[in-house]
C-alpha cells in the first residue's frame, strides 16, 4: 500500500488521494514532483524507508519478512530523517520531526494506530482539521470499541483463523 502511495503514478488516482480534497495537498504535489525526480539511488532508499514505515504495523504476515529484512529497515528508519527523503518535514517518527501536517508514522499501521484512526482521524496525530471526509468511528459512537476491533483486526490480518477441521 505505501510503495503505491509514494508511487507519482498512483498517489492521485482514486486509490489514494483522487476524489478527496487531498488530491492536490502537500503529499500528493511531494509524490508527483519530488518522488518523480528522485534518482535510482534515492529510489532505492524509498524502498527502505517504505520498509521501515511498514515494520511499524508489526503485521502478521510481515513477521519473517521483518526479521529477514532488519538490515534495510533500520536504514530506513535514519533515511525517514535525511536530506533527500526527509519524511519529518510534515510527519513525527519517533523523536524526529520538523512539522506535523500529516499523520504521526510512528507505529503505522500498528493495531493501536489503527484504532486510534477509525476512533477519531481529526485527533493532531492523524489528520487533525485536515481530515477531509473519514467519519470518527468511535468518538461519534459509529461503531463500539469491539467492533473496531474486529474491522482493525480484520484489515492487519490478526484475525483468529480456524483450522481445517472448522475448530
Amino acid at each position: 500500500w505505501l510503495a503505491g502511495l509514494l508511487d507519482p503514478e498512483r498517489v492521485a488516482t482514486d486509490e489514494y488521494f483522487g476524489g478527496t480534497e487531498h488530491v492536490n495537498g502537500r503529499m500528493s504535489r511531494f509524490v508527483q514532483r519530488g518522488v518523480a525526480r528522485f534518482s535510482p539511488e534515492v529510489r532505492s532508499d524509498l524502498a527502505k524507508v517504505i520498509m521501515a514505515v511498514s515494520a511499524e504495523g508489526s503485521l502478521p504476515a510481515q513477521v519473517e519478512q521483518d526479521a529477514v529484512q532488519q538490515a534495510e529497515i533500520e536504514e530506513g528508519r535514519a533515511l525517514i530523517s535525511g536530506e533527500e527523503i526527509n519524511c519529518t518535514r510534515c510527519h513525527t517518527f519517533r523523536d524526529q520531526t520538523e512539522g506535523d501536517v500529516g499523520p504521526v508514522l510512528t507505529g503505522w499501521g500498528s493495531r493501536d494506530w489503527m484504532l486510534g484512526m477509525l476512533h477519531d482521524p481529526t485527533e493532531e496525530r492523524f489528520y487533525g482539521a485536515d481530515n477531509d471526509r473519514m467519519p470518527s468511528f468511535g468518538a461519534e459512537k459509529i461503531l463500539t470499541e469491539d467492533e473496531m476491533g474486529l474491522v482493525v483486526d480484520w484489515l492487519r490480518g490478526d484475525w483468529v483463523r480456524q483450522d481445517s477441521q472448522g475448530h
